[in-house]
């Protein structure tokens, strides 16, 4: 009599066939030979979060999900330990900076930062740009009606799942301000919830909409900090880039973290049904818009501060200064 697959190796073997999606489509690499529930044919997927579902995959992407959020926690801590504090204590050796342990701390978060975001980036530019939905706006509710995915996508979003999660957990041992570590949990607590409630109601385009365009603003933000930290004299080269980034920061912020997502923000309100799934996203989008609009309030403080200061922008490396 033939045993049936537990839950376990169900995610196992999904997540093998996922992440092998996945590769193929940002890599390049070969395509999986089977697509563990799912249509490999059309590379048609459902997500299974929900434990309790009568499905044999029910619950087996809470186990992707886990493992995922463990492997980045450990990457970005690895990173931060092993690479990137090394790199700064090298850059600051000589300097008063130096004996500060804080400092190599925040640089190493800094650096880190700028490899997840240009990763996520470019992840979700491979995978979404071939689409055609990402360019409609009308078509961004479609898939309530079509509850599939494609294979790398749903990896794509199980990862950005995975990645609030362990930041989640890793902001509790970083060295923040109590306002700024309320920021970033409010933050945090309303991401998580806002992709799991797509998941639930299936409007993931909206989700991969936001996804696209969310990770933009943080890369020459996290940049510009990486070369303050470089800087040695107010006038030197890595302060210049520094102000350089910060400026495009400032355009890319308003530009995507504004304009473009409170569109978003208003086609959800418009074109999502009215079931307790959606109305839950609707709160949350309101809310995840409401908090961009606080920090867009710091961003025109830091910037009439920098023109004050002859163009050149204050040391956002430390806490008290970040708008991230």
């Amino acid at each position: 009599m033939l045993q049936q697959p537990n839950t376990l190796d169900i995610a196992v073997r999904a997540a093998s066939d996922l992440t092998s999606a996945f590769s193929a489509t940002v890599l390049g690499t070969q395509p999986p030979s089977s697509l563990t529930c799912g249509d490999l044919e059309t590379s048609q997927i459902h997500f299974f979060l929900d434990p309790f579902d009568d499905n044999e995959c029910a619950g087996a992407d809470l186990i992707l999900l886990f493992i995922m959020s463990m492997v980045i926690f450990t990457l970005t801590w690895w990173g931060r330990w092993f690479i990137w504090e090394p790199i700064a204590d090298m850059r600051m050796r000589g300097l008063k900076k130096h004996f500060d342990p804080s400092v190599k701390k925040r640089f190493g978060v800094t650096l880190t930062s700028i490899i997840v975001h240009l990763c996520s980036a470019f992840f979700v530019f491979k995978i979404l740009t071939p689409t055609e939905w990402l360019w409609i706006p009308r078509s961004w509710a479609d898939d309530i009606d079509d509850d599939p995915t494609t294979a790398d996508f749903k990896f794509y979003y199980l990862l950005y799942l995975a990645r609030y999660c362990s930041d989640s957990v890793s902001i509790l041992f970083e060295e923040r301000r109590k306002d700024q570590f309320l920021q970033m949990v409010y933050h945090h607590a309303v991401t998580i919830g806002l992709v799991v409630c797509s998941i639930n109601a299936r409007f993931t385009r909206f989700g991969g909409v936001i996804m696209f365009f969310f990770d933009w603003a943080d890369i020459p933000l996290q940049s510009a900090k990486a070369f303050k930290y470089m800087s040695i004299e107010p006038k030197d080269f890595f302060n210049y880039v520094a102000n350089r980034l910060f400026e495009l920061f400032a355009i890319t912020y308003f530009l995507t973290r504004n304009l473009m997502f409170n569109f978003v923000v208003y086609t959800a309100l418009r074109d999502l049904r009215a079931n307790m799934s959606s109305r839950t996203a609707k709160i949350l989008l309101i809310m995840l818009a409401a908090i961009q609009t606080f920090w867009l309030t710091l961003l025109i403080k830091a910037v009439k501060k920098q023109i004050a200061n002859g163009g050149n922008v204050e040391d956002i490396r430390e806490d008290k200064k970040k708008l991230e």
